[in-house]
């Protein structure tokens, strides 16, 4: 005789409701029964924190991020209970914005807009996320983002800033976020830098492109722009692998092909900028095809540039005419540029606590520090080591008031190794210094 088994009907009561689930589509292990139960006994809507995220992983279900305001919470319930058992919902703050660029929305504004992504895990390995990129959570279109991800036909976001609300325009560097590459160049070919904010090479290339950006303002269908890579993703595909830690490269994109990297020296201001323009002529009809005009500016503003250099050039050799020249110890030169009262105290003496301003450049100009561009004035003690040598024993000449400028070898100041990634080894220093006052070892403020 044949028996037929049955399976069992298992419902379990909720609190909230009152209502009985019955468990369907549920794997039949003592394992699958415990995380349906737990995918049951959860709220329609889970506040996010790193405690529930062991929790949240042991649904086994995927993870709708919802950032809304208190004014949608009806409206987020309601899309919870429809997809109840195939996604679980998580309310975010506005302490997890920082999650929102690896759902494509980064920096988005969601008092009156809401931003919504899913995603598998939390786990920071975990980097795969699918980014809606509209605002209403009652429109169609969500549902049917949420319906092509249940169904697998969604491709995962890449990460990116939100996206500027005002359009590109030309005769600007516009700044570029990876979800919104290609509405740029749906009509126009982009000249796009790709860097990273702690790099600060970027800053020069940024210069060239704001000058070649001016020189192109009549231009149709070019524009230029930066992204950030640090905020944004960017696709492999078609710019190379995410490997500019150190440089910021360029391309030319258009719709449909690959970016072409451009090749260009480790050159700065108006070589270039003319590197960069050479590139356009030769890659963008547009540009060759107004090329007299550009070059004429180009050739304009090389011409500007070399005589501001002149005229500072011959201000700096004045300057330094009319210093007066102390040689501090070996390998340590001061050039005293503003002169102290007569009556100014100084100088301070090993113990000392002095407060001071300073400006750092390499020999070439580049500088690499300054406490007045942050304006926040440096302290330190005079003579006990917490500053290079060449500061211990420069500012130990100086009096209160005194403005000058310090030239350390690399021996009085960071040696053979440097201190990368700004200042290179075996690197001789600027330093323009104006001892604003300091106290002495006994507390008496002079």
């Amino acid at each position: 005789m044949s028996a037929t088994t049955q399976r069992p009907a298992v419902a379990l009561v909720t609190t909230e409701t009152g209502a009985a689930e019955v468990a369907d589509k549920v794997s039949w292990t003592v394992e699958g029964i415990r995380t349906w139960a737990l995918v049951q006994s959860m709220p329609d809507v889970t506040e996010y924190s790193y405690a529930v995220r062991e929790k949240l992983h042991a649904t086994k279900l995927p993870l709708a991020a919802v950032w809304a305001s208190e004014s949608m919470s009806s409206k987020v319930a309601e899309l919870a209970q429809a997809y109840r058992n195939q996604l679980v919902f998580v309310k975010m703050s506005s302490s997890d914005s920082h999650m929102m660029d690896e759902f494509g929305f980064g920096g988005k504004d969601t008092r009156n807009a809401a931003a919504f992504g899913i995603l598998n895990s939390f786990d920071f390995d975990d980097k795969v996320r699918y980014g809606y990129l509209g605002d209403e959570l009652e429109h169609a279109d969500l549902k049917q983002f949420i319906d092509e991800f249940l169904t697998g036909k969604l491709s995962p976001s890449i990460k990116s800033r939100v996206m500027p609300k005002e359009p590109a325009e030309k005769g600007k560097v516009n700044e570029a976020v990876a979800a919104g590459l290609e509405a740029m160049v749906a009509d126009s070919q982009l000249l796009v830098m790709l860097y990273k904010p702690f790099n600060d090479a970027w800053k020069q290339v940024s210069d060239a492109f704001e000058a070649v950006a001016k020189m192109l303002a009549d231009v149709d269908g070019v524009l230029l722009a930066k992204m950030d890579t640090s905020a944004n993703g960017i696709d492999s595909q078609k710019f190379g692998p995410d490997d500019h830690h150190k440089t910021t490269p360029v391309f030319i994109y258009t719709a449909g092909k690959p970016a072409q990297k451009l090749k260009l020296s480790d050159a700065t201001g108006s070589v270039l900028r003319n590197q960069l323009l050479d590139a356009l002529k030769d890659k963008v009809p547009a540009v060759a095809e107004k090329w007299g005009g550009i070059q004429a500016a180009a050739d304009k503003l090389d011409a500007q540039e070399a005589a501001d250099a002149q005229e500072a050039a011959d201000a700096q050799e004045e300057k330094y005419a009319n210093a007066r020249q102390v040689k501090v110890a070996e390998g340590i030169v001061k050039h005293v540029f503003t002169e102290p009262a007569d009556d100014a105290p100084g100088p301070p003496q090993a113990g000392d606590k002095v407060t001071a301003h300073y400006t750092g450049t390499l020999e070439d100009g580049t500088k690499f520090d300054s406490s007045v561009d942050r304006g926040d004035p440096f302290k330190f003690t005079l003579g006990q080591g917490q500053v290079i040598k060449c500061w211990d024993k420069g500012f130990a000449t100086m009096k209160q008031g005194e403005k000058a400028e310090l030239k350390c070898n690399a021996a009085n100041a960071y040696g053979e190794r440097g201190s990368p990634p700004k200042i290179p080894g075996g690197a001789t220093l600027l330093f323009e210094v104006e001892l604003i006052s300091f106290e002495s070892s006994g507390k008496k403020e002079l």
